[in-house]
């Protein structure tokens, strides 16, 4: 009897350690379940990274511009609507590599009806690979290569990270800035000159390191580069 019982409670403790639930509430059945993707908020309209203002495929007003070397920034989903947050989190942190797919659907709805460059190249932002060995994957090529693949596009790993930084998260402004000065720098042997570069990221909260890949981007002559994010945090 008590082996039975055993055996009950080890057969218990398998389903729940293998079984899938939702990040967001849960349920068991899947990552995301279909109650909690319904509350995914996508960006019905696309605005300017710094003020705010509508704007075409996310570029700068006029007056934001500045010196910019991004042409825009996309952004898929709102951050703290629904499952999102959870979602990229669990992707970069967890190994819930199944949510690379939902999450690059969200940027394809935002692609899908745009005329889009017959020379563009998708790319995106790289990890060092000490870090990317220590998690296994890079979330953003994950993602990167699933986007490119549903819409025929060109995939290249672009850039190299060749510097090991702390995370930007607990940085500001200047600290940011700074902790990504000469970290990037271009694969050797890719030709990019005239080509338009989309440019893949989990999330951009001040777009310093999107601004950065764009910087060498643009150096080596690419004629246009947007910043695609999951979502704004």
């Amino acid at each position: 009897m008590k082996n039975s019982k055993l055996k009950q409670v080890g057969w218990f403790c398998l389903e729940l350690l293998f079984l899938k639930s939702c990040v967001q509430c849960g349920k068991v059945g899947a990552v995301v379940c279909d109650d909690c993707l319904a509350e995914i908020k996508a960006i019905q309209t696309q605005v300017c990274p710094k003020c705010g203002k509508i704007s075409d495929r996310g570029t700068w007003c006029p007056s934001c511009k500045g010196d910019s070397q991004l042409t825009g920034i996309i952004i898929a989903a709102e951050y703290q609507k629904g499952p999102t947050k959870e979602m990229i989190h669990y992707l970069k942190y967890n190994s819930v590599t199944e949510l690379a797919p939902l999450l690059a659907d969200l940027m394809i709805d935002q692609l899908i009806d745009e005329d889009l460059p017959k020379d563009i190249i998708i790319t995106v932002v790289p990890l060092h690979r000490k870090k990317k060995l220590e998690r296994g994957y890079n979330q953003s090529e994950l993602i990167g290569k699933i986007v490119a693949e549903k819409l025929g596009i060109e995939y290249q790993n672009l850039l190299i990270r060749k510097k090991y930084t702390e995370s930007q998260v607990k940085l500001k402004g200047a600290q940011r800035r700074k902790n990504l000065d000469n970290v990037f720098e271009l694969t050797k042997s890719i030709d990019v000159s005239g080509r338009s570069i989309i440019l893949v990221d989990d999330v951009s909260t001040t777009g310093t390191t999107l601004e950065e890949c764009a910087r060498i981007l643009r150096v080596a002559n690419a004629r246009r580069v947007w910043g695609l994010v999951v979502s704004k945090g």
